[in-house]
């Protein structure tokens, strides 16, 4: 399941198939606008919304769904030759634009493996220096569940004290990551889950049924083996991530399917130390997108927590 949240996505097209959250769209049609949204699912489809959402509350036009793609503020909205935002800003911005419209502001952890507290500052700052066009004022903040602590507790700072007519919006996966101050403090959008990744069978991809594969062997398999397995996962931490990403989507799904038909093959009286390895798996995810752990080490906790859970 490749990551995509480095992917800079330009405008959805505003058609009869695109289907817009009941909550974004009654806030524009009522012109009740919260200072936050949190837009938390898998996909594109968050990301799209939330891009929506932040041009329909530019647009001008009056008794017709917004964005209408015709005034000035649309078409200056139009998000199609992004820039790629680097999160320490010595390559690149630590933020942009949507299109040309100088309200709106978006960022995202870039070709970095988190979003950086210099970018939340940086928006902070921007932020408070009032609307150019006298209107509302729009920040996008993709990939919120890179967002390490520091840059957390930083965004807190512009939640619990936003500028007048100014929008934040939150753009996760899984709204866990994040800290309950901030959860608390948006409105919730969620999007349905994606279909379980499938780890066996011709619907499974080469790559996941190799680690569904490995997996099952997990429970025999020695200790020098499985720290081998880890070993896959150095390298250029960027990458790594992404891969590890991959290994602890597949292990979380493994390990539904083993709660799911009661462990039969490993004997168990009862599923209590795989739900603990879920949890454990959990608390990895966490560590790589907030305390920019070692890759490696993050799939070498993983991979030992599934097997003290199977092993005979």
């Amino acid at each position: 399941m490749p990551s995509r949240s480095r992917e800079v996505l330009g405008s959805p097209p505003m058609s009869a198939e695109f289907e817009w959250p009941t909550l974004l769209r009654r806030s524009l049609d009522n012109e009740r606008i919260h200072s936050a949204y949190l837009l938390a699912g898998p996909g594109d489809t968050p990301r799209n919304s939330a891009l929506a959402f932040a041009r329909g509350l530019v647009c001008k036009a009056k008794d017709q769904p917004r964005p209408c793609e015709a005034c000035v503020e649309c078409r200056r909205s139009v998000d199609t030759d992004p820039v790629a935002l680097d999160g320490s800003g010595r390559n690149g911005p630590r933020y942009r634009h949507i299109g040309d419209h100088p309200d709106l502001y978006w960022i995202d952890r870039g070709d970095s493996t988190r979003v950086r507290i210099g970018q939340v500052r940086a928006l902070r700052q921007k932020l408070g220096m009032g609307s150019f066009e006298g209107g509302w004022r729009v920040a996008i903040v993709a990939d919120a569940e890179w967002l390490n602590k520091e840059a957390q507790n930083g965004l807190l700072h512009l939640l619990e004290e936003p500028p007048d007519r100014t929008c934040l919006v939150l753009v996760t996966t899984t709204a866990t990551a994040l800290l309950a101050t901030i959860r608390s403090r948006c409105q919730r959008v969620r999007f349905p889950a994606d279909p379980p990744l499938a780890l066996r069978g011709e619907a499974a991809s080469p790559e996941l049924r190799t680690l569904g594969e490995q997996f099952d062997n997990l429970a025999t398999a020695p200790l020098s083996q499985v720290l081998d397995w880890a070993e896959d996962y150095r390298g250029n931490r960027s990458a790594a991530a992404e891969n590890v990403e991959r290994l602890l989507a597949a292990g979380s799904q493994w390990l539904r399917e083993s709660v799911s038909t009661e462990v039969l093959r490993f004997e168990a009286a009862h599923p209590a130390p795989l739900l603990e390895a879920f949890d454990a798996l959990a608390h990895c995810r966490r560590d790589l997108a907030q305390r920019n752990a070692n890759p490696q080490m993050v799939a070498e906790r993983a991979l030992l927590a599934v097997r003290r859970a199977v092993k005979p």
